[in-house]
């Protein structure tokens, strides 16, 4: 994961940054939801955050369109 290859991450969506600071405070404080999203889509055996055990995806979260779009 970005962890071990960077000291800082910049979380962008559509163009626009989202946010910006040292890879652990991003990891273990995620602020945007997006951010929040994203590092709870990667697959764990460890816990249950990204579990790849038990996990049904539902599209309907997803579906995004010019008047419902991420935060």
């Amino acid at each position: 994961m970005v962890e071990y290859i960077s000291d800082r991450i910049a979380v962008i969506n559509k163009g626009v940054l989202l946010e910006i600071g040292p890879t652990d405070e991003i990891i273990n404080n995620a602020y945007h939801p997006y951010t929040k999203s994203l590092l709870d889509a990667i697959p764990s055996i460890e816990n249950e955050k990204g579990s790849l055990i038990g996990s049904i995806y539902d599209h309907n979260i997803h579906k995004y369109d010019e008047n419902n779009q991420p935060e």
